[in-house]
């Protein structure tokens, strides 16, 4: 699980404009702390963060339990998946889509936390997807 970099990303928060989102150099910038729906797409031709609006598809719910089902399994966690309240979708070619979810889950204590996760959906290959961030956000 790694944020793909190179180049330098920016993020700047503007009245009235979603959020941070203007990237500077090359690479794939993704901008963990903004709410913007164009993260840093910094020179790159990967297409920009749009905003899913029906958060409760079947689609968002599978890839928002994947990323918590990944977690677990790779850090040997027990956080309990609850809701999606704020996501957006990248399409990044023909068989490829990212996601960016904001979602809660409730860990051993029953306590509710927060994260960010970032799910990479390949629709031609073995693994269906791939967990690249799942960062907990206050």
């Amino acid at each position: 699980m790694s944020i793909i970099g190179g180049g330098i990303g920016i993020g700047i928060e503007l009245p009235g404009i979603g959020g941070g989102g203007i990237g500077i150099g090359g690479g794939i910038n993704v901008g963990i702390g903004g709410t913007g729906d164009n993260s840093g797409s910094g020179g790159s031709d990967t297409s920009p963060w749009v905003q899913i609006y029906d958060l409760d598809s079947p689609k968002v719910q599978d890839v928002a339990r994947f990323s918590v089902d990944r977690f677990n399994l790779d850090y040997n966690n027990t956080l309990r998946y609850q809701h999606v309240y704020e996501g957006w979708v990248q399409c990044v070619d023909e068989n490829t889509k990212r996601y960016r979810l904001k979602l809660t889950v409730l860990d051993c204590l029953e306590r509710l936390l927060r994260f960010e996760v970032i799910v990479c959906e390949v629709t031609n290959g073995d693994d269906k997807y791939k967990l690249e961030s799942f960062v907990q956000i206050h």
